[in-house]
């Protein structure tokens, strides 16, 4: 980490220079007017990398063993107690960790004070129970805007969570869409 800005890890898409999904970390950088570059990866050098750099995993597989997603940042001017740069994974606590680093008068906080547990509370419920219940709608577009490296890699670890080809289960996405309106 020879520069002294951060490193933003994300995945590639077809939207020439961007992402295929909304990035908060990316917001909430510019937000704090923090210089930083991106480093695009495809999602099969996901693991790989994150584990090269020391990023923590953000949650299990169903099989127990840890399971690493991005975004990530590396903060090569913060040292962390491993001795190396700080590294932090997942929107929510990268958004704590540029609050708690990088906070000015003219910015402002990310999380208003005493807001953090009430929003976390939120991003807990809505990941689980609009964004997770939504996936069969979504993943078959998703794999369209993807570069041709993440897309088989995309295919194998989605079809057995959605119980079919991306294709076919499109067309289920209409009664998935009626529970996710429920849910809000």
């Amino acid at each position: 980490y020879s520069d002294s800005i951060i490193t933003l890890y994300y995945v590639p898409s077809d939207f020439s220079g961007k992402a295929w999904s909304p990035n908060e970390a990316r917001y909430a950088l510019n937000y704090k007017g923090v210089p930083y570059k991106t480093v695009w990866i495809e999602y099969p050098e996901i693991e790989p990398t994150m584990r090269s750099i020391g990023a923590a995993p953000t949650k299990k597989k169903p099989d127990g063993s840890p399971w690493y997603t991005i975004p990530v940042i590396v903060d090569p001017s913060r040292t962390a107690t491993s001795g190396g740069p700080t590294v932090v994974s997942d929107s929510f606590h990268i958004a704590e960790y540029l609050d708690e680093t990088y906070s000015t008068p003219s910015t402002g906080p990310l999380f208003p004070p005493g807001t953090k547990a009430l929003q976390q509370l939120f991003y807990d419920h809505f990941f689980k129970n609009v964004l997770l219940q939504s996936v069969p709608m979504a993943l078959p577009e998703v794999i369209k805007h993807l570069n041709e490296g993440s897309r088989p890699y995309w295919r194998l670890t989605c079809e057995p969570i959605v119980g079919g080809k991306l294709e076919d289960v499109c067309s289920k996405g209409s009664e998935k869409l009626d529970g996710v309106r429920d849910d809000l």
